[in-house]
């Protein structure tokens, strides 16, 4: 995740719970940001189902969101596993379930996982939210919402466990191509983290012949984890040679940069609408004075 997932979500600590808390007057974030995408035509990497907040903040700084679904999410390849895992968490198998995507408490909850099952650790706030929305209590969240600070946040708080062993068991309902981060850290200390595909996360297909008549036309681009960078390679290559690709936190980052397509910035606060500020930010800061 983005994140123990490679998609990291969350922000730095403080942050509201992922909403249009970036209005265009600035807010929290400091000074106003009124306008400062007019004229910007800005892809937003999501189906207008989901995206539609994203839009919604985009247009209220003056921009013109399009809706360019990049990834799709889809149940697990191993849905009888999933089910397992989530009746052993119902039977109280677990000390801990780590989430670390909206998409994986979506799917937690989904499989039909019970609040009673156990304590939850969330990657940050836009997970927590939708965590709360789904009727769990969490109750541990990092200060910064990356994988790493999950996974240290969990040790710590896992530092004085009472169980016989000092082991806790931890349940990890993670996309079939998280990484290690959050499983590696909690064996490094000596837990037992039990790792379970939640979901599967694919490229969504694109036109070819559209997306290049489509791309001369974008002045910027949200990037909002590392599998949508990806898609985002795949399907508009050359697009960083004139728009400014704005990526949710530094794996994601990371990503891009594999790919020869180095961000334009880096949002502090690592949640989607955190990217549209921060976007919002370098465009107003680079115009003419």
């Amino acid at each position: 995740m983005s994140a123990p997932d490679r998609h990291t979500h969350g922000g730095p600590p403080g942050g509201s719970h992922g909403g249009l808390h970036a209005g265009p007057h600035g807010g929290s974030h400091g000074g106003s940001l009124e306008g400062a995408l007019a004229g910007q035509r800005v892809l937003v990497p999501r189906a207008e189902a989901r995206g539609d907040h994203l839009a919604e903040l985009v247009l209220s700084l003056g921009g013109e969101p399009v809706m360019v679904p990049l990834i799709e999410h889809t149940p697990p390849a191993d849905e009888a596993a999933f089910a397992a895992a989530i009746d052993r968490w119902n039977a109280g198998a677990y000390d801990w379930a780590a989430i670390t995507s909206v998409r994986g408490a979506q799917a937690f909850a989904r499989a039909g996982a019970t609040p009673s099952g156990g304590r939850i650790a969330s990657v940050g706030s836009t997970t927590t939210a939708a965590l709360e929305s789904l009727g769990f209590c969490v109750d541990l969240e990092p200060e910064r919402f990356t994988g790493e600070s999950l996974a240290r946040a969990l040790v710590a708080k896992l530092m004085s466990w009472p169980a016989p062993d000092g082991r806790a068991s931890v349940l990890l309902p993670l996309s079939a191509i998280a990484d290690t981060t959050l499983e590696t850290g909690l064996i490094a200390a000596g837990h037992r983290p039990e790792r379970i595909d939640a979901y599967r996360t694919s490229p969504v297909a694109g036109d070819p012949e559209a997306d290049a008549a489509l791309a001369p036309s974008i002045d910027a681009a949200l990037v909002l984890s590392a599998s949508a960078a990806r898609a985002l390679a795949a399907r508009f290559p050359t697009l960083h040679e004139h728009a400014r690709l704005a990526a949710i936190g530094e794996p994601t980052a990371r990503e891009l940069r594999s790919l020869g397509m180095p961000p334009a910035v880096v949002a502090r606060q690592h949640t989607a609408s955190g990217t549209v500020t921060a976007l919002a930010r370098l465009t107003e800061t680079s115009k003419p004075s």
